[in-house]
């Protein structure tokens, strides 16, 4: 008789500081910029496009800006989804980039600034030590869209704009900013405060280098067995929850497609049929609210 398999996947969810090497310690906030399928660049935001996202999540007035990250070997993408404030409509956003990673008390001469306004008719680009958005803008892409309560934004970097190279971590510093064209002053950034000319204590961005990369975790903890199983096809995934957090786990495919999504877990023991699964390769993410958990690699072999 045909033994087929099951999978069993063991995820240990941690609290631990990510500790990443830097020529300066910036700020002491880091993001990972995942390795994912392209999205489309149109200025909305499709959550399945950006799946595989490192994100960040800050403070405005009233709600919480979302801040995604992703990279697929040549190009880096970033979002945001910016909600309408109760004192302003945030007319302008965009990023501080710091690619050499040298920092500075003010910016450098390879230093980067990107604008984006509002109406998506204003986009800006400025370098060196006052970074002032007169440069012409080259090697990225960027669109807007407004939605109900807000805007969303979505801007594609060519790797060689800031020289990352392929197939190794690369880490550079970077800050968010939103822009009150009233008030002629950043509104709310990350990370916080008016550190616009101040490299050193910038974010840090970590282009990971393959799909293994993990959020709050300095490498995989992960060790993915395949167990034979005579009569069932059955794939079990437990988890360490111990404050009975809700959970979304998602599996999808190399082309980028979910075959499976479960939400609202709570336990730490879940099993799902996996029969109709081809053999190969197949990617997992697991989220809560504050965004990725983990991810890493399965593979289903009959």
């Amino acid at each position: 008789m045909k033994r087929k398999n099951t999978l069993t996947l063991t995820v240990v969810i941690l609290t631990i500081a990510l500790n990443i090497k830097s020529v300066y310690s910036h700020s002491g906030d880091s993001v990972y910029a995942n390795y994912g399928i392209s999205p489309v660049i149109d200025g909305i935001i499709n959550l399945t496009e950006w799946s595989a996202a490192g994100i960040v999540r800050f403070p405005n007035s009233t709600d919480t800006v979302t801040a995604y990250f992703l990279h697929d070997g040549s190009s880096l993408f970033i979002a945001l989804n910016i909600p309408d404030n109760t004192n302003n409509s945030f007319d302008d956003c965009g990023f501080n980039i710091d690619p050499a990673h040298n920092g500075g008390t003010s910016g450098q001469s390879d230093d980067f600034l990107f604008r984006m306004n509002r109406a998506g008719n204003d986009k800006r680009e400025g370098t060196g030590p006052g970074m002032f958005p007169g440069a012409a803008p080259t090697g990225w892409v960027v669109a807007v869209a407004n939605i109900t309560g807000g805007w969303q934004v979505e801007y594609k970097f060519d790797f060689a704009k800031f020289g990352i190279p392929t197939n190794a971590d690369y880490t550079m510093g970077l800050f968010i900013h939103t822009w009150d064209d009233a008030v002629g002053s950043d509104s709310d950034n990350w990370p916080s405060g008016n550190i616009y000319f101040q490299p050193d204590i910038w974010a840090d961005i970590i282009i990971s280098a393959t799909t293994t990369a993990v959020i709050g975790i300095p490498k995989p903890k992960n060790e993915i067995n395949v167990f034979p199983n005579p009569s069932i096809n059955i794939t079990t995934i437990q988890f360490l929850n111990p404050e009975s957090k809700s959970h979304t786990l998602i599996i999808y495919n190399t082309n980028g497609q979910t075959v499976r999504k479960i939400e609202k877990i709570t336990n730490e023991k879940i099993k799902i049929e996996n029969k109709d699964w081809q053999n190969g390769l197949y990617f997992f993410q697991l989220q809560n609210n504050a965004g990725i958990v983990t991810q890493g690699k399965l593979m289903k072999i009959e």
